[in-house]
C-alpha cells in the first residue's frame, strides 16, 4: 500500500525547500501544493465538498512507496462546506497518512514575507542563480492589513499578528485534541540555517532512508530592515506588545 504525507503550513514557511529535497528521494513522489495547483486551473474548489478532495488525493499517482503533497488553510477559507481539519480527521481516520505540520514562530516575517513576493512577483530564488539578486524593499501598508494566509484582517498591526496566531494555534490544537500524531517542525529550528536538518528529520521521522540531496533554493529575504522600507514605523507599531520581539534580525 503506498503511504500519503500531507504537508500542512501556512505558506512563506520554508516549505518548497523541504519538498524539492523529498521529492528528489526514490521512495517518495511529491505533488506539492495539489489543491492550489487545481485552483489555478480553474476548478471551483470554493464548491467542493470532502469527497472531492479525497478524490483529489487518492487519485494522485503513485509510482513510488510514499506520495507526499501540501495543504494550506487558505485553500478552504472560502468553502462555507468543507475546513482543513475535515480533511485531515478523514486521513487519520484511513490510517494511510503521515502529518507533518509546519510553522514560522515569526507570524511578521511570514506577513512581509507573503505581501512582499505578492508586490514583487518573487516567490523563489534558485541557488544556482549566480549573484544574489539586486535588494527590494516594499513598503508595508499599515492600514490595509489582510493576511491572507490565515484569513485574517485587523486596524492594525498587533491585532493582526494575534488572530493569525490564534488561526495557527488553533490548528494546533485541533491534532491535540483528536490525538492526531504528526511531525512537528518549525523554519526557525530545522529551516532557516540549514534546509537539509528538517529534510533528514522528515526521512528519520519516516524511517525512510536518509539520501544526500541538494539545497536548490535560497532566501528570498534580505533581513527586515531590508525588506521593508518603513522598518522604523513597524517596530513602532510592534513597541510594547507580544509581538515586539519580531522585529529583530
Amino acid at each position: 500500500m503506498t503511504n500519503k504525507i500531507m504537508l500542512v503550513h501556512f505558506g512563506r514557511s520554508g516549505s518548497t525547500v523541504i519538498a524539492k529535497m523529498l521529492a528528489k528521494h526514490t521512495k517518495i513522489a511529491w505533488f506539492e501544493e495539489i489543491v492550489t495547483l487545481q485552483e489555478q486551473k480553474g476548478a471551483k474548489t470554493t464548491e467542493w465538498q470532502v469527497g472531492d478532495y479525497v478524490s483529489l488525493i487518492d487519485n494522485l499517482p503513485q509510482p513510488k512507496r510514499h506520495v507526499g503533497y501540501e495543504v494550506k488553510p487558505i485553500n478552504f477559507y472560502k468553502n462555507p462546506n468543507v475546513k482543513i481539519e475535515d480533511v485531515i480527521e478523514h486521513y487519520h481516520a484511513v490510517g494511510d497518512t503521515t502529518f507533518i505540520f509546519l510553522q514560522r514562530h515569526n507570524t511578521l516575517r511570514r506577513y512581509i514575507s507573503a505581501v512582499k513576493a505578492s508586490k514583487l512577483s518573487l516567490y523563489h530564488v534558485k541557488a544556482d542563480d549566480g549573484p544574489k539578486p539586486e535588494k527590494k524593499a516594499i513598503t508595508l501598508d499599515l492600514k490595509d492589513l489582510h493576511d491572507y494566509d490565515s484569513a485574517s484582517k485587523a486596524d492594525t498591526l498587533v491585532e493582526l499578528l494575534r488572530k493569525a496566531k490564534t488561526e495557527e494555534q488553533r490548528l494546533m490544537n485541533f491534532f491535540e485534541e483528536k490525538g492526531i500524531d504528526m511531525l512537528h517542525l518549525t523554519y526557525e529550528e530545522h529551516i532557516e540555517q540549514n534546509p537539509l536538518d528538517a529534510y533528514n528529520i522528515v526521512c528519520s521521522y519516516m524511517m525512510l532512508g536518509i539520501e544526500q540531496q541538494e539545497i536548490t533554493l535560497r532566501k528570498t529575504s534580505a533581513g527586515i530592515r531590508n525588506d521593508i522600507e518603513n522598518f522604523d514605523e513597524v517596530k513602532a507599531a510592534l513597541a510594547g506588545s507580544e509581538f515586539e520581539w519580531m522585529v529583530e534580525e
